[in-house]
Protein backbone atom coordinates (compact mmCIF):
# COMPACT_ATOMS: atom_id res chain seq x y z
CA UNK A 1 0.00 0.00 0.00
CA UNK A 2 1.61 3.39 -1.23
CA UNK A 3 0.55 6.16 1.65
CA UNK A 4 0.77 9.58 0.33
CA UNK A 5 1.02 12.09 3.08
CA UNK A 6 1.19 16.04 1.76
CA UNK A 7 2.64 15.58 -1.21
CA UNK A 8 5.51 12.81 -0.96
CA UNK A 9 3.86 9.26 -1.21
CA UNK A 10 5.49 6.60 1.37
CA UNK A 11 5.04 2.58 0.63
CA UNK A 12 3.40 0.69 3.60
CA UNK A 13 4.76 -2.76 3.80
CA UNK A 14 0.82 -3.58 4.97
CA UNK A 15 -1.53 -6.22 3.73
CA UNK A 16 -5.00 -7.55 4.34
CA UNK A 17 -2.64 -9.24 7.50
CA UNK A 18 -3.30 -6.33 9.47
CA UNK A 19 -6.80 -7.31 9.85
CA UNK A 20 -5.39 -9.27 12.53
CA UNK A 21 -4.48 -8.69 16.05
CA UNK A 22 -0.84 -9.11 15.08
CA UNK A 23 -1.08 -7.34 11.97
CA UNK A 24 -2.65 -4.13 13.29
CA UNK A 25 -0.11 -4.03 16.09
CA UNK A 26 2.78 -3.98 13.31
CA UNK A 27 1.00 -1.74 11.25
CA UNK A 28 0.49 0.76 14.37
CA UNK A 29 4.00 0.54 14.98
CA UNK A 30 4.99 1.67 11.38
CA UNK A 31 1.88 4.11 11.26
CA UNK A 32 3.28 5.79 14.49
CA UNK A 33 6.64 6.02 13.17
CA UNK A 34 5.58 7.95 9.83
CA UNK A 35 3.60 9.95 12.27
CA UNK A 36 6.69 11.19 14.16
CA UNK A 37 8.38 11.72 11.09
CA UNK A 38 5.54 14.31 9.79
CA UNK A 39 4.71 15.80 13.27
CA UNK A 40 5.89 19.66 13.31
CA UNK A 41 5.74 21.33 16.27
CA UNK A 42 4.24 24.70 16.79
CA UNK A 43 5.69 27.91 17.26
CA UNK A 44 3.93 29.73 20.18
CA UNK A 45 3.27 33.86 20.34
CA UNK A 46 6.20 35.72 21.70
CA UNK A 47 6.95 39.10 22.97
CA UNK A 48 9.61 41.57 23.20
CA UNK A 49 9.38 44.90 25.69
CA UNK A 50 10.93 48.09 24.17
CA UNK A 51 9.68 51.53 25.34
CA UNK A 52 6.33 52.33 25.52
CA UNK A 53 4.84 48.95 24.25
CA UNK A 54 5.16 44.81 24.04
CA UNK A 55 5.52 44.03 20.61
CA UNK A 56 3.79 40.43 20.15
CA UNK A 57 4.68 38.54 17.46
CA UNK A 58 2.26 35.62 16.16
CA UNK A 59 3.06 32.22 16.95
CA UNK A 60 3.30 28.93 14.34
CA UNK A 61 0.61 26.14 13.53
CA UNK A 62 2.04 22.63 13.90
CA UNK A 63 1.55 19.80 11.74
CA UNK A 64 0.23 16.12 13.02
CA UNK A 65 -1.21 12.95 11.42
CA UNK A 66 -4.12 11.45 13.41
CA UNK A 67 -2.76 7.69 13.95
CA UNK A 68 -5.97 6.20 14.84
CA UNK A 69 -7.77 7.34 12.35
CA UNK A 70 -4.90 6.22 9.66
CA UNK A 71 -5.11 3.16 11.26
CA UNK A 72 -8.86 3.22 9.99
CA UNK A 73 -8.26 4.40 6.79
CA UNK A 74 -5.53 1.95 6.09
CA UNK A 75 -8.18 -1.12 6.92
CA UNK A 76 -10.75 0.35 4.97
CA UNK A 77 -8.14 0.95 1.81
CA UNK A 78 -6.92 -2.90 2.04
CA UNK A 79 -10.20 -3.77 2.72
CA UNK A 80 -11.47 -2.22 -0.64
CA UNK A 81 -8.58 -3.82 -2.94
CA UNK A 82 -7.07 -0.33 -2.88
CA UNK A 83 -3.17 0.28 -3.82
CA UNK A 84 -3.00 4.18 -2.94
CA UNK A 85 -4.04 5.93 0.32
CA UNK A 86 -4.22 9.91 0.53
CA UNK A 87 -3.86 11.53 3.96
CA UNK A 88 -3.31 15.37 4.67
CA UNK A 89 -1.58 16.09 8.47
CA UNK A 90 -3.91 18.26 10.84
CA UNK A 91 -2.99 21.82 12.04
CA UNK A 92 -1.47 21.86 15.20
CA UNK A 93 -2.11 25.33 17.25
CA UNK A 94 -0.16 26.89 19.88
CA UNK A 95 -1.06 28.51 22.62
CA UNK A 96 -3.89 30.93 23.08
CA UNK A 97 -3.27 34.63 21.99
CA UNK A 98 -5.69 36.54 24.16
CA UNK A 99 -5.19 40.18 26.57
CA UNK A 100 -5.99 37.96 29.39
CA UNK A 101 -3.11 35.25 28.63
CA UNK A 102 -0.70 38.37 28.03
CA UNK A 103 -2.18 39.69 31.22
CA UNK A 104 -0.68 37.04 33.16
CA UNK A 105 2.92 36.71 31.00
CA UNK A 106 3.67 40.16 31.73
CA UNK A 107 3.80 41.54 34.72
CA UNK A 108 6.55 42.78 36.78
CA UNK A 109 6.00 43.53 40.81
CA UNK A 110 8.28 47.13 41.32
CA UNK A 111 11.20 47.35 43.86
CA UNK A 112 12.62 50.80 44.97
CA UNK A 113 16.50 51.51 44.21
CA UNK A 114 18.88 51.09 46.99
CA UNK A 115 22.08 50.63 48.48
CA UNK A 116 23.59 47.57 48.66
CA UNK A 117 26.07 45.99 52.27
CA UNK A 118 28.98 47.34 50.04
CA UNK A 119 27.62 50.65 49.58
CA UNK A 120 26.99 49.72 45.48
CA UNK A 121 23.87 50.97 44.22
CA UNK A 122 20.99 48.79 43.36
CA UNK A 123 18.98 49.96 40.64
CA UNK A 124 15.45 49.83 41.36
CA UNK A 125 12.96 47.63 39.18
CA UNK A 126 9.76 49.16 37.50
CA UNK A 127 6.96 47.67 37.74
CA UNK A 128 5.18 46.56 34.24
CA UNK A 129 1.34 44.99 33.51
CA UNK A 130 -0.70 44.95 30.73
CA UNK A 131 -4.90 45.94 30.90
CA UNK A 132 -6.14 42.94 29.39
CA UNK A 133 -9.03 44.79 27.36
CA UNK A 134 -6.81 47.03 25.88
CA UNK A 135 -4.60 43.99 24.70
CA UNK A 136 -7.53 42.27 23.26
CA UNK A 137 -8.67 45.36 21.37
CA UNK A 138 -5.15 45.99 19.67
CA UNK A 139 -5.50 42.12 18.62
CA UNK A 140 -9.08 42.21 17.42
CA UNK A 141 -8.12 45.47 15.19
CA UNK A 142 -5.29 43.31 13.91
CA UNK A 143 -5.76 39.52 12.79
CA UNK A 144 -2.83 38.71 11.40
CA UNK A 145 -0.17 40.94 13.77
CA UNK A 146 2.12 41.89 15.06
CA UNK A 147 0.75 43.57 17.88
CA UNK A 148 2.29 46.41 19.93
CA UNK A 149 0.25 46.36 22.93
CA UNK A 150 0.43 49.49 25.68
CA UNK A 151 2.46 48.54 28.97
CA UNK A 152 1.38 50.44 32.04
CA UNK A 153 3.81 51.22 34.34
CA UNK A 154 4.22 51.10 38.12
CA UNK A 155 6.92 53.75 39.53
CA UNK A 156 8.80 52.33 43.04
CA UNK A 157 7.74 53.75 46.23
CA UNK A 158 10.79 56.88 47.00
CA UNK A 159 13.75 55.58 48.74
CA UNK A 160 13.78 57.25 52.15
CA UNK A 161 17.59 58.81 52.01
CA UNK A 162 17.32 59.23 47.97
CA UNK A 163 20.57 61.92 47.87
CA UNK A 164 22.93 59.19 46.74
CA UNK A 165 21.25 59.27 43.62
CA UNK A 166 21.54 62.44 42.49
CA UNK A 167 25.45 62.49 42.48
CA UNK A 168 26.40 62.61 38.76
CA UNK A 169 25.42 64.94 36.03
CA UNK A 170 23.76 63.16 33.24
CA UNK A 171 23.08 65.90 30.93
CA UNK A 172 22.69 69.97 30.91
CA UNK A 173 21.55 72.10 28.20
CA UNK A 174 21.63 76.27 28.08
CA UNK A 175 18.63 77.95 26.43
CA UNK A 176 18.28 81.18 25.38
CA UNK A 177 14.97 82.24 25.11
CA UNK A 178 15.03 86.15 25.14
CA UNK A 179 12.17 86.53 27.96
CA UNK A 180 13.59 87.31 31.30
CA UNK A 181 10.28 87.03 33.19
CA UNK A 182 9.31 83.64 31.06
CA UNK A 183 12.85 82.33 31.69
CA UNK A 184 12.30 82.84 35.73
CA UNK A 185 8.75 81.00 35.43
CA UNK A 186 9.78 78.07 33.95
CA UNK A 187 13.00 77.60 35.83
CA UNK A 188 10.75 77.65 39.15
CA UNK A 189 8.32 75.23 37.33
CA UNK A 190 10.98 72.86 36.68
CA UNK A 191 13.35 72.90 39.39
CA UNK A 192 13.01 70.09 41.89
CA UNK A 193 11.56 67.78 39.84
CA UNK A 194 11.81 63.87 40.25
CA UNK A 195 11.18 60.98 38.26
CA UNK A 196 11.35 57.99 39.79
CA UNK A 197 12.32 55.20 37.36
CA UNK A 198 9.81 54.51 35.06
CA UNK A 199 7.52 57.59 35.79
CA UNK A 200 6.63 59.89 33.09
CA UNK A 201 6.99 63.53 32.44
CA UNK A 202 4.74 65.64 30.81
CA UNK A 203 5.71 69.31 30.10
CA UNK A 204 2.66 70.52 30.03
CA UNK A 205 1.32 68.79 33.17
CA UNK A 206 5.12 70.52 34.52
CA UNK A 207 4.52 74.22 33.67
CA UNK A 208 1.08 74.72 33.46
CA UNK A 209 -0.50 77.53 31.72
CA UNK A 210 1.92 80.02 33.34
CA UNK A 211 3.38 81.18 30.40
CA UNK A 212 1.98 81.22 27.16
CA UNK A 213 4.57 82.52 24.45
CA UNK A 214 5.17 79.89 21.57
CA UNK A 215 8.09 80.73 20.90
CA UNK A 216 9.47 80.58 24.58
CA UNK A 217 7.33 77.30 25.29
CA UNK A 218 9.18 75.29 22.10
CA UNK A 219 12.82 76.38 23.56
CA UNK A 220 11.97 75.61 27.35
CA UNK A 221 10.56 72.34 25.93
CA UNK A 222 13.47 71.62 23.75
CA UNK A 223 15.84 71.69 26.59
CA UNK A 224 14.22 69.34 28.67
CA UNK A 225 14.06 66.96 25.16
CA UNK A 226 17.90 67.72 24.94
CA UNK A 227 18.44 66.85 28.26
CA UNK A 228 16.11 63.46 27.96
CA UNK A 229 18.12 62.21 25.07
CA UNK A 230 21.15 62.77 26.36
CA UNK A 231 20.41 61.09 29.60
CA UNK A 232 19.31 57.81 27.47
CA UNK A 233 15.77 57.76 28.98
CA UNK A 234 13.09 57.00 26.82
CA UNK A 235 10.66 59.79 24.82
CA UNK A 236 6.89 58.50 24.46
CA UNK A 237 5.36 61.84 22.83
CA UNK A 238 7.60 64.90 21.15
CA UNK A 239 6.43 66.79 17.97
CA UNK A 240 8.79 68.81 15.43
CA UNK A 241 8.64 71.77 13.86
CA UNK A 242 7.70 72.51 10.19
CA UNK A 243 11.19 73.93 9.47
CA UNK A 244 14.43 72.93 11.14
CA UNK A 245 15.05 75.61 14.00
CA UNK A 246 17.51 77.85 14.27
CA UNK A 247 18.52 77.57 17.99
CA UNK A 248 19.16 73.81 18.45
CA UNK A 249 19.97 70.81 16.54
CA UNK A 250 17.70 69.88 13.71
CA UNK A 251 15.60 67.19 15.56
CA UNK A 252 16.94 67.64 19.16
CA UNK A 253 14.10 70.23 19.32
CA UNK A 254 10.56 69.85 20.71
CA UNK A 255 7.21 71.83 19.83
CA UNK A 256 4.61 72.24 22.13
CA UNK A 257 2.83 75.59 21.09
CA UNK A 258 0.24 73.64 18.75
CA UNK A 259 -3.22 73.02 20.93
CA UNK A 260 -2.51 69.27 21.08
CA UNK A 261 1.57 69.14 21.21
CA UNK A 262 3.39 68.04 24.57
CA UNK A 263 6.72 66.59 25.85
CA UNK A 264 6.50 63.24 27.34
CA UNK A 265 9.37 61.43 28.34
CA UNK A 266 10.19 58.36 31.15
CA UNK A 267 12.83 57.68 33.00
CA UNK A 268 13.77 54.38 31.73
CA UNK A 269 16.89 54.10 34.25
CA UNK A 270 16.94 52.28 37.46
CA UNK A 271 17.53 55.13 39.51
CA UNK A 272 15.69 58.44 40.53
CA UNK A 273 16.47 61.64 38.53
CA UNK A 274 16.30 65.27 39.77
CA UNK A 275 15.66 67.70 37.69
CA UNK A 276 17.65 71.29 38.75
CA UNK A 277 16.75 74.23 36.15
CA UNK A 278 17.77 78.00 36.79
CA UNK A 279 16.89 81.55 34.76
CA UNK A 280 19.80 84.45 34.03
CA UNK A 281 19.50 86.94 31.84
CA UNK A 282 16.71 85.37 30.03
CA UNK A 283 18.93 82.13 29.16
CA UNK A 284 17.51 78.81 30.72
CA UNK A 285 19.59 76.50 32.03
CA UNK A 286 18.44 72.67 32.06
CA UNK A 287 20.08 70.05 34.02
CA UNK A 288 19.58 66.33 35.17
CA UNK A 289 21.11 64.30 37.92
CA UNK A 290 20.50 60.81 38.26
CA UNK A 291 23.03 57.80 38.60
CA UNK A 292 25.55 56.31 36.27
CA UNK A 293 27.22 53.64 37.90
CA UNK A 294 28.92 51.93 35.02
CA UNK A 295 30.39 55.24 33.66
CA UNK A 296 27.99 55.20 30.36
CA UNK A 297 28.34 57.62 27.92
CA UNK A 298 25.92 58.77 25.28
CA UNK A 299 26.27 60.48 21.59
CA UNK A 300 23.63 61.70 19.11
CA UNK A 301 24.19 61.43 15.43
CA UNK A 302 21.80 63.07 12.86
CA UNK A 303 20.85 61.60 9.00
CA UNK A 304 19.23 64.15 6.82
CA UNK A 305 18.15 62.58 3.78
CA UNK A 306 16.41 65.54 1.14
CA UNK A 307 13.04 65.56 0.43
CA UNK A 308 11.98 67.79 -1.74
CA UNK A 309 13.64 70.71 -3.22
CA UNK A 310 12.89 74.59 -3.26
CA UNK A 311 11.42 76.55 -6.13
CA UNK A 312 11.22 80.80 -6.53
CA UNK A 313 7.83 82.61 -6.48
CA UNK A 314 7.97 85.75 -7.54
CA UNK A 315 5.81 88.40 -5.99
CA UNK A 316 4.70 92.08 -7.44
CA UNK A 317 5.00 95.01 -5.31
CA UNK A 318 5.48 98.25 -6.15
CA UNK A 319 7.05 99.97 -3.12
CA UNK A 320 10.11 98.28 -4.72
CA UNK A 321 12.53 100.22 -6.43
CA UNK A 322 12.51 99.93 -9.71
CA UNK A 323 15.27 97.48 -11.10
CA UNK A 324 16.21 96.22 -8.01
CA UNK A 325 14.55 92.78 -6.07
CA UNK A 326 14.09 92.34 -2.60
CA UNK A 327 14.13 88.32 -1.13
CA UNK A 328 11.21 88.42 1.21
CA UNK A 329 12.04 84.44 2.30
CA UNK A 330 14.70 82.63 2.66
CA UNK A 331 14.34 79.23 0.80
CA UNK A 332 14.95 75.98 2.39
CA UNK A 333 14.79 72.27 1.28
CA UNK A 334 12.38 69.90 2.73
CA UNK A 335 14.36 67.06 4.55
CA UNK A 336 13.97 63.79 6.59
CA UNK A 337 16.08 63.92 9.92
CA UNK A 338 16.72 60.65 11.93
CA UNK A 339 18.30 61.30 15.31
CA UNK A 340 20.39 58.33 16.57
CA UNK A 341 21.70 57.58 20.04
CA UNK A 342 25.00 56.04 20.77
CA UNK A 343 25.69 54.30 24.13
CA UNK A 344 29.27 53.80 25.10
CA UNK A 345 31.19 51.36 27.91
CA UNK A 346 33.38 53.13 30.45
CA UNK A 347 36.34 51.53 27.83
CA UNK A 348 34.47 53.14 25.11
CA UNK A 349 32.67 50.15 23.65
CA UNK A 350 30.06 50.86 21.66
CA UNK A 351 26.93 49.02 23.33
CA UNK A 352 23.80 50.19 21.13
CA UNK A 353 22.56 52.69 18.36
CA UNK A 354 19.03 53.37 18.59
CA UNK A 355 16.73 55.56 16.31
CA UNK A 356 15.56 57.91 18.72
CA UNK A 357 12.66 59.78 16.35
CA UNK A 358 12.54 60.97 12.97
CA UNK A 359 11.62 64.55 11.69
CA UNK A 360 9.68 65.48 8.37
CA UNK A 361 10.67 68.66 7.56
CA UNK A 362 8.70 70.68 4.45
CA UNK A 363 10.28 72.87 1.82
CA UNK A 364 10.19 76.54 2.58
CA UNK A 365 10.05 78.04 -1.08
CA UNK A 366 12.04 81.05 -1.67
CA UNK A 367 9.83 84.54 -2.25
CA UNK A 368 11.13 87.68 -4.06
CA UNK A 369 9.58 90.94 -4.26
CA UNK A 370 9.96 93.01 -7.98
CA UNK A 371 8.36 96.28 -9.49
CA UNK A 372 5.66 95.14 -11.47
CA UNK A 373 7.00 97.74 -14.05
CA UNK A 374 9.97 95.80 -14.51
CA UNK A 375 10.77 92.71 -16.98
CA UNK A 376 12.80 89.54 -15.66
CA UNK A 377 12.34 86.29 -14.75
CA UNK A 378 8.57 86.93 -13.77
CA UNK A 379 7.88 88.08 -17.31
CA UNK A 380 6.93 91.24 -19.64
CA UNK A 381 6.76 94.87 -17.12
CA UNK A 382 3.66 96.69 -17.01
CA UNK A 383 4.28 100.48 -17.28
CA UNK A 384 2.07 102.69 -15.91
CA UNK A 385 -0.22 104.73 -18.80
CA UNK A 386 0.64 108.41 -18.44
CA UNK A 387 -2.81 110.47 -17.23
CA UNK A 388 -5.27 112.14 -20.09
CA UNK A 389 -4.86 116.36 -20.57
CA UNK A 390 -8.01 117.78 -19.42
CA UNK A 391 -10.24 119.12 -22.09
CA UNK A 392 -11.29 122.89 -22.49
CA UNK A 393 -14.46 123.53 -24.68
CA UNK A 394 -15.14 126.81 -25.80
CA UNK A 395 -18.53 128.47 -24.83
CA UNK A 396 -19.69 129.12 -28.18
CA UNK A 397 -17.90 126.09 -30.12
CA UNK A 398 -18.14 126.47 -34.35
CA UNK A 399 -18.96 123.13 -36.03
CA UNK A 400 -16.44 121.66 -38.06
CA UNK A 401 -16.38 120.78 -41.37
CA UNK A 402 -14.79 117.29 -41.80
CA UNK A 403 -11.99 117.47 -44.52
CA UNK A 404 -13.25 115.41 -47.49
CA UNK A 405 -11.28 112.38 -48.57
CA UNK A 406 -9.03 113.74 -52.13
CA UNK A 407 -10.50 112.28 -55.38
CA UNK A 408 -8.11 111.69 -58.56
CA UNK A 409 -7.64 114.26 -61.24
CA UNK A 410 -9.91 113.66 -64.24
CA UNK A 411 -8.17 113.56 -67.54
CA UNK A 412 -10.24 116.44 -69.13
CA UNK A 413 -10.20 119.68 -66.76
CA UNK A 414 -13.38 120.70 -65.02
CA UNK A 415 -14.53 123.90 -66.33
CA UNK A 416 -13.84 126.68 -64.65
CA UNK A 417 -16.22 128.37 -62.20
CA UNK A 418 -17.79 131.59 -63.42
CA UNK A 419 -15.88 134.46 -62.05
CA UNK A 420 -17.88 137.60 -61.00
CA UNK A 421 -18.51 140.64 -63.24
CA UNK A 422 -16.22 142.87 -61.60
CA UNK A 423 -13.12 140.34 -61.96
CA UNK A 424 -13.76 139.68 -65.73
CA UNK A 425 -11.80 141.25 -68.04
CA UNK A 426 -12.93 144.83 -70.51
CA UNK A 427 -13.51 143.37 -74.00
CA UNK A 428 -13.21 146.35 -77.13
CA UNK A 429 -16.42 146.93 -79.29
CA UNK A 430 -16.56 145.08 -82.80
CA UNK A 431 -14.72 146.27 -85.67
CA UNK A 432 -15.13 144.93 -88.73
CA UNK A 433 -12.25 146.76 -90.24
CA UNK A 434 -9.92 145.63 -87.41
CA UNK A 435 -8.76 142.14 -87.68
CA UNK A 436 -9.39 140.11 -84.73
CA UNK A 437 -6.43 139.86 -82.84
CA UNK A 438 -4.75 136.48 -82.14
CA UNK A 439 -5.78 134.64 -78.94
CA UNK A 440 -3.41 134.57 -75.92
CA UNK A 441 -3.41 132.64 -72.74
CA UNK A 442 -6.23 133.76 -70.24
CA UNK A 443 -5.15 135.98 -67.42
CA UNK A 444 -3.74 134.16 -64.29
CA UNK A 445 -6.91 133.73 -62.24
CA UNK A 446 -6.84 136.48 -59.30
CA UNK A 447 -7.77 134.83 -55.53
CA UNK A 448 -11.18 134.83 -54.37
CA UNK A 449 -11.82 136.70 -51.17
CA UNK A 450 -12.55 134.44 -48.11
CA UNK A 451 -16.79 134.99 -48.13
CA UNK A 452 -16.17 133.34 -51.47
CA UNK A 453 -14.40 130.75 -50.37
Amino acid sequence: LWLGVVSEPTRLPLSSSILTPEGEARAVKIIRSIADELYVAPVDFAYEISGETATVTPGVDGAEVDTDALLELVKEALAQGRKELQVETQPVSGAELTGKALQRLIRVEAEPAGVDEEGKLVPAVVGLSVDAEKAQAVLDANQEGPWDIPLEFTPPAPAGDDSPFYKDLLAQADMELEDDAASAVLASALNGKVLQPGELSSFRETVGEAVTEAGVLDRAASALHYCAVYSNLSVAERSCGTVPPSYIEAGLEAEVSGPEQDLKFRNSTGFPIKIVSASEGGKLTVQFYGSDPEGLRVEVQTEAKPTEGWVTVYEPDSSVRRGTTTERVTPLDGQEVEVYRLVYDASGKLLSRTLVDTSAYEKRDQVIAYNPADSGPWGTGVTSQPAPRPTVRPQNPRPVTPTPTPTPRPTDPPPKASMPSWLQPTTPSADPATPTPAPTDPPAQASMPDWLS
